[in-house]
C-alpha cells in the first residue's frame, strides 16, 4: 500500500476524531495537527495525480461543514477557536484546489 492509499484511511480516520470532541465545542489540538501534516502532504502527493480520493474529499467537506455548525452554537471564546480551526482547513483546500488550476 503506497502513502497516498494511506491518506484514504488516515485523514477520515483523524476527522473522527477531531468531530466528536467537536460536538461538545472542544477542539482535539493533537488530531488537528496531524491532520495538517498530512493535507501538507496530501498537496505534494496529489500533484502527480489524475484525481484526488472522493473518500478524502467527502471526509474534507464533512469536517469544514462542521466546523462552521459547531462555531454558530459555541460561546464567544470557544467560537474563536473553532472558527481559527476552520479558517486553516480553507487555507489548506484552497492551495489543494490550486494545484488542479485556476478556480473562479
Amino acid at each position: 500500500m503506497n502513502t497516498f492509499e494511506n491518506l484514504d484511511s488516515d485523514i477520515p480516520d483523524l476527522v473522527k476524531k477531531i468531530v466528536v470532541p467537536l460536538r461538545g465545542k472542544e477542539i482535539d489540538e493533537h488530531s488537528f495537527a496531524e491532520l495538517f501534516k498530512k493535507l501538507v502532504y496530501l498537496q505534494g502527493v496529489i500533484k502527480n495525480e489524475p484525481v484526488i480520493s472522493r473518500k478524502i474529499a467527502g471526509y474534507l467537506f464533512y469536517l469544514y461543514t462542521q466546523l462552521e455548525i459547531q462555531e454558530i452554537y459555541a460561546n464567544n471564546e470557544k467560537a474563536k477557536a473553532i472558527q481559527d480551526k476552520r479558517t486553516r482547513l480553507l487555507t489548506y483546500l484552497r492551495q489543494i484546489l490550486e494545484i488542479f488550476g485556476e478556480h473562479s
